[in-house]
């Protein structure tokens, strides 16, 4: 007569440690799951370090100017022939934008006014610049007294964007004016820009 046998499942003890090895595998998975599921994580990973700020995350409105326009150095390069057939002597006092310069440092408009000494006093002349084009020239009035010589390696417009943004650590910036002038109690020259984040000045040169 065959000896009887049992099913390997049919010991109760034998069923509890198989569910229960299932069980635990369950619950791992779920762990392992939820941790790589936590926001700003990857896999369990802690989130990652904030990108440091540069200039080219700015957004700026517009970002470049149309076709037309010119930065500073173009603009008082266009300008100085009109100035010099005013007085051969004239240099350079300030220039300064329209509204609303891009972010490539140009601008559709530009005022320079050149200056020269006389009895103490200057005399100015002011030349305006328009969508690329020299535009209205006149005789204006100045408080300086002197002038100032324009440094060799003075920043340009777009330079001296890219600094005010530097500075005012600025995500979204639109510059609305800017001005590049003689201060003659220092007897340096500065830029100054408004823009949406506040007015910012600085040197001449980086």
């Amino acid at each position: 007569m065959p000896i009887p046998t049992s099913s390997p499942t049919s010991n109760p003890r034998q069923t509890y440690i198989i569910v229960g090895v299932v069980a635990l595998v369950v619950i791992a998975a779920g762990l392992v799951w939820w941790l790589g599921s936590k926001p700003g994580s990857e896999s369990g990973a802690p989130p990652a370090a904030p990108k440091p700020f540069t200039y080219t995350d700015v957004k700026g409105v517009p970002q470049e100017a149309a076709v037309e326009a010119t930065d500073a150095k173009t603009a008082l390069t266009l300008a100085t022939p009109v100035a010099q057939t005013w007085n051969q002597a004239a240099k350079p006092i300030y220039i300064k934008s329209g509204a609303d310069v891009a972010l490539d440092g140009r601008s559709l408009t530009w005022e320079a006014a050149f200056g020269v000494p006389e009895g103490g006093k200057i005399k100015a002349y002011a030349v305006s610049i328009a969508n690329g084009r020299v535009g209205k020239s006149e005789a204006i009035t100045t408080s300086d007294t002197i002038v100032v010589p324009l440094p060799d390696d003075w920043s340009d417009s777009k330079d001296a964007i890219r600094r005010a943004i530097e500075i005012l650590k600025a995500p979204e910036l639109t510059v609305r004016k800017m001005e590049f002038y003689q201060n003659t109690g220092g007897q340096v020259w500065r830029w100054t820009l408004a823009t949406s984040k506040g007015t910012v000045s600085m040197t001449a040169t980086p």
